[in-house]
Order: structure tokens, then C-alpha cells, then sequence
């Protein structure tokens, strides 16, 4: 099945073929904190001069991701 993925205009000119695959990573921050290794959907170009895009459905549905932006923190918790 072909899958593409929409820009900000809603044409089908402006959308982005794609091969969505899962993948395997871990998430660490400047720190190096991370987590376990984790399973989530991407976004694969069929284009090198396009950066890959992750999905953070997945991500969503594993973590809770706290954002407070007067301070400018950013977490996850398990």
C-alpha cells in the first residue's frame, strides 16, 4: 500500500511519499538520560533530501511527556 504524508496545504502536490516502517531507539537528551529501547512507527522518504520523520504516537501511548514552558523543562516518565 502506497502512504504519503500531508503538508501544511492540504494538496496532493504537497504531500510526501513515504514507506512507514517501525523502528527501534532509544530517546536521550543533552544529559544523556534515556530511556529503554523503544518500538515506534517512522516515516521513511523515498527521498534522501528529506529528513526522516518519527512518529510519536507510540511514544505518546508509552510515556508521559511533561512540558513546562515558563521554565523551559521538558521530560518523559514511564
Amino acid at each position: 500500500m502506497d502512504h504519503s504524508v500531508p503538508g501544511i496545504v492540504p494538496k496532493k502536490e504537497c504531500s510526501l511519499p513515504v514507506k512507514v516502517s517501525i523502528i527501534r531507539g532509544v530517546l536521550f537528551d543533552d544529559e544523556l538520560n534515556h530511556t529503554n529501547e523503544v518500538e515506534f512507527y517512522a516515516y521513511c522518504a523515498l527521498d534522501d533530501r528529506v529528513p526522516l520523520i518519527l512518529g510519536f504516537k507510540d511514544l505518546l501511548e508509552t510515556f508521559a511527556i511533561h512540558f513546562d514552558i515558563r521554565s523551559g523543562v521538558a521530560y518523559l516518565e514511564r
